[in-house]
């Protein structure tokens, strides 16, 4: 195998490491899923409970992510999400996804993108992020995130 060959797949093997090592409170810049007619997925509302993504025809579900959220100064909210079994009525129906997975390179500092027309109109909306200063680059926050992970 030519070494530019194994240089792609190593590294998108470090890419599905980091996707498989990380929970599903959404790292990612962003992750995209086609669902199909079988429930399964729950996002964390604002008031502490769970709710069902529930079915919409031809329709993608867009889930943001910790890092996207840190550039977007809180305008767009990380969602925190779990997949579960779908309810008994659905038990036998096949449960069909298409996932795509978006991550910002290593070297992108996850702080608010002051110079956004919409942080300049807004403001920085989320209490979640770094001190300034202390924000981590992309590569500082997984490795964090992968070495908190068994904690």
């Amino acid at each position: 195998m030519p070494s530019a060959n194994r240089h792609h797949a190593d590294a998108l093997a470090r890419i599905c490491l980091r996707l498989l090592c990380l929970g599903e409170d959404e790292q990612k810049s962003k992750n995209v899923w086609l669902k199909g007619h079988t429930a399964g997925q729950q996002i964390l509302s604002p008031k502490g409970w769970w709710k069902w993504v529930k079915h919409i025809e031809n329709a993608l579900v867009i889930n943001i992510g910790d890092a996207l959220e840190f550039l977007s100064g809180g305008i767009y909210k990380a969602t925190i999400l779990h997949v579960v079994q779908p309810p008994p009525s659905q038990h036998g129906y096949t449960r069909l996804g298409v996932f795509y997975f978006a991550v910002f390179d290593d070297d992108v500092v996850l702080k608010p993108l002051e110079e956004s027309p919409g942080i300049k109109r807004e403001g920085v909306l989320s209490e979640r992020l770094p001190e300034r200063g202390q924000e981590p680059t992309m590569d500082e926050d997984r490795k964090a995130r992968i070495r908190a992970y068994d904690t």
